[in-house]
């Protein structure tokens, strides 16, 4: 997200459908609307392969920055369902709470080999 572009230095909460928040969100950067889907890389395991999925952190919620006047601009986007609201107003996250996560992931992104059950962390 660009500095720039954020909006009275927080963002709403957008509710999606199901399985369609990465989408979404590009969607709406297509549009011009500053969107963020923090992700995290898990590896799915099957009968026959593994592999490593990146998924969305808040299932089914996006964060968006964007002008107070201008949120009903995100419903011309099908996958979007509605805003997450707090005490009878639109739910909003500072963007010192978006950098923190964003550092909380990138510190994250670690690999887990090696490490047993039992091991000493």
């Amino acid at each position: 997200m660009n500095s720039s572009s954020k909006s009275d230095s927080f963002c709403y909460v957008l509710y999606t459908k199901p399985r369609a928040e990465k989408k979404l969100a590009q969607q709406l950067q297509e549009d011009g609307i500053d969107a963020y889907c923090p992700t995290q890389v898990e590896l799915k395991v099957w009968s026959d392969r593994k592999k490593k999925v990146e998924t969305p952190l808040l299932p089914s919620m996006i964060l968006v920055y964007i002008e107070n006047e201008k949120r009903e601009l995100v419903f011309n986007r099908k996958n979007a369902i509605r805003y997450l609201y707090w005490l009878g107003q639109p739910a909003k996250v500072t963007s010192e709470e978006v950098e923190s996560l964003k550092s909380l992931l990138d510190d994250s992104q670690f690999e887990h080999h090696g490490l047993q059950k039992s091991d000493q962390v």
